[in-house]
């Protein structure tokens, strides 16, 4: 029987998610997860044949958690199926490691087949992500456009919480680090990027799906 770790903010999303998988599906919830930093500590305790995560996660982008899984976990397979949108940020997540991503009116059959596809290796993609995927490889950014992917996780991580309108000491205190630590990431995100402003980095975190605008 195939394992899964679920992944979501809030606690009735998990509990009602898991009980359909265990009543329509030969699934074995093993775990659950409401932040970054536990999912990703779960993922590496449980191996989970299959994590199925939301595309936002309280506090930091489930992007982050979804690039440090694919680094810690190999062998476990990423489904995003969403609570909400926006879903600006589709090749971002494709480029994160993921093997399938759903919309939040997919419905419950589809959940169960793209499970199922993930889990034999394969991916899937709901035909409006898929069409979205197809649009930006028949129509790539400027050789100079930047993406997230080209940010460390910690980069990324404090990106998205100046972006959403904490101090560099706030950083430091909500991700535990020193505030030169987090002044130095910040200052190497903005230059990889080629933003000088804070005004500007909102604009391009909203734009790849960091924050919800």
């Amino acid at each position: 029987m195939a394992t899964a770790l679920l992944v979501y903010e809030h606690h009735i999303v998990r509990r009602s998610l898991r009980g359909f998988l265990e009543s329509h599906s030969e699934l074995a919830v093993v775990g659950e997860a409401s932040d970054e930093d536990e999912a990703v500590r779960l993922a590496q305790r449980l191996q989970p044949d299959v994590i199925i995560i939301d595309s936002w996660l309280r506090g930091l982008s489930a992007q982050c958690a979804a690039r440090r899984i694919v680094q810690t976990c190999p062998k476990s397979r990423i489904l995003i199926v969403p609570t909400r949108g926006p879903h600006n940020s589709i090749e971002n997540w494709v480029r994160s490691g993921i093997s399938g991503y759903l919309l939040e009116d997919s419905t419950p059959d589809e959940l169960i087949q793209a499970i199922d596809a993930v889990v034999k290796g394969k991916g899937y993609l709901c035909p409006t992500i898929a069409q979205r995927v197809l649009e930006a490889v028949s129509h790539p950014r400027p050789a100079n456009g930047a993406t997230p992917s080209c940010l460390t996780n910690r980069e990324a991580e404090v990106l998205q919480l100046v972006a959403e309108g904490l101090s560099t000491k706030e950083v430091a205190t909500r991700l535990g680090i020193a505030f030169r630590t987090a002044e130095s990431y910040r200052t190497a995100a903005m230059s990889k990027l080629g933003i000088h402003k804070v005004s500007d980095l909102v604009r391009f975190a909203v734009r790849e799906g960091l924050v919800v605008p």
